[in-house]
């Protein structure tokens, strides 16, 4: 792999260690453990790069991308349900983060369906909450895993880098939906002005 594969893992590194640290900082625990295993498994895949160590890392970065990327979004979507509605969910999701983690270790195949439906429930909640920009962000990242992760279109080169800035950016307007402090109910229709505002 090119040396400069490392620039744009690098790039969803540093975004998902800013979410992470948003995240901390406004108490939202949950999303933050999300974050961080976003950006591990970026973290592993700059090593992979820059160290040269490609083959040799290739199946963590791999489990890492794909283990750590359900749980990951598993654990932001606990974030959002974390209301007055949902007491539960930041107990349940957790618990659901490591069996979809488990699944896609164990099955990829599900595991990568598994992220589509993940995102696709994203977008549902956040769009009745009137979230615009993580609604948004969500929705961008759908259309990234389906259409330009490995396009034989944009060739490898452009579509590592367009997949993984795509990747940062979705990244960046999930922390920002997310760093409100308050957590009004999810059904009330001022829970979106409340927290997007």
């Amino acid at each position: 792999m090119p040396l400069h594969y490392a620039l744009t893992d690098g790039l969803v590194a540093l975004v998902a260690a800013w979410g992470c640290w948003q995240m901390a900082r406004t108490r939202q625990f949950v999303a933050a453990l999300g974050f961080a295993l976003f950006a591990l498994a970026s973290s592993i895949g700059t090593v992979r790069i820059t160290s040269g160590q490609i083959d040799q890392l290739a199946m963590i970065h791999k489990m890492a991308s794909l283990s750590g990327g359900v749980a990951g979004i598993t654990l932001l979507i606990s974030q959002i349900l974390s209301s007055k509605s949902y007491p539960y969910s930041n107990i349940l999701g957790p618990i659901a983060a490591i069996g979809a983690a488990v699944i896609a270790a164990i099955y990829p195949a599900v595991g990568a369906a598994l992220f589509v439906a993940l995102l696709l429930t994203a977008i549902v909640l956040l769009s009745k909450a009137r979230a615009v920009i993580g609604t948004a962000g969500f929705a961008v990242m759908l259309l990234n895993v389906i259409f330009l992760r490995k396009s034989e279109v944009l060739g490898p080169d452009i579509s590592w880098h367009v997949f993984h800035i795509i990747t940062a950016i979705w990244l960046f307007c999930a922390a920002i939906s997310l760093r409100s402090e308050k957590r009004p109910d999810i059904r009330s229709p001022s829970w979106a002005r409340a927290r997007y505002g």
